[in-house]
């Protein structure tokens, strides 16, 4: 069974296909990559745990991208 942070690579690749018809850079995908692994303060007090972020953060940083935002 994959980790929390393997889900959410995986939700990331699935609303990318959606959101973005698949429309995703590789540069792009590498730093919401690194958007994702770095957790907020409130989520978690430890640096080292198998951190997860929710569908609405990764569905926000989608949103944000320069792919989005060229449609």
């Amino acid at each position: 069974m994959p980790g929390r942070a393997q889900a959410s690579q995986d939700l990331l690749q699935r609303l990318a296909a959606v959101i973005l018809q698949g429309d995703l850079s590789p540069g792009t995908l590498e730093t919401l990559k690194k958007q994702m692994q770095v957790p907020a303060v409130e989520e978690s007090a430890d640096l080292n745990s198998d951190h997860a972020i929710g569908p609405a953060k990764i569905a926000g940083l989608l949103l944000g991208s320069p792919e989005f935002q060229r449609q």
